[in-house]
């Protein structure tokens, strides 16, 4: 093992990451800081997302052999798996804010964005994308408070997202435990 490589591979970017990820928590002085940054990351998962969705409406994806995927073009959102990946880290932090946000302006933006991104985790046709999904309505049912009211509102989002998903979606999600191909 060479460890000039190992270094230049590995090792030089993981050394920006941590530099950049100490930057960013050392600005966090107060829980308006947080709250701010929380929106950053919320707005950058939305133009994360327009791109892909955009071009999945307009037909610009490519063509894998279970059809028709978007995929994202930047960073750690590069490919179809990665934008999926990208989107369900994105979810909960954005489902937090519009939960706890107070201004019906700002709700109203924030459920749009939640849209934005479940619709970019549909458009990619990932299948750990949709595990994901599921996870978090999972989570979202067992850390809420109202537990009957969380379900409900995650067993309706389940029936207008396969309503809305058709039976390509299903055939595909349902290959999940065929592995990779």
């Amino acid at each position: 093992i060479d460890p000039g490589q190992s270094w230049n591979i590995g090792g030089y970017s993981l050394l920006k990451l941590a530099l950049f990820y100490s930057m960013i928590v050392m600005t966090i002085h107060s829980s308006s800081d947080l709250k701010k940054l929380l929106w950053a990351f919320v707005a950058v998962a939305a133009w994360l997302a327009y791109e892909p969705v955009t071009n999945y409406v307009v037909g610009a994806v490519t063509h894998h052999g279970y059809g028709a995927v978007s995929y994202g073009r930047f960073g750690a959102a590069t490919g179809h798996v990665a934008l999926a990946n990208t989107m369900n880290q994105s979810i909960p932090i954005t489902l937090y804010l519009a939960i706890t946000t107070k201004n019906k302006y700002q709700k109203a933006i924030l459920v749009l964005v939640l849209l934005m991104l479940c619709l970019g985790v549909y458009v990619t046709k990932s299948r750990g994308g949709f595990l994901g999904l599921i996870v978090i309505g999972l989570g979202v049912v067992f850390f809420a408070q109202a537990r009957s009211k969380a379900t409900l509102t995650v067993i309706l989002a389940a029936l207008v997202f396969f309503s809305i998903a058709g039976s390509s979606y299903v055939g595909r999600m349902s290959t999940i435990a065929d592995g990779i191909y």
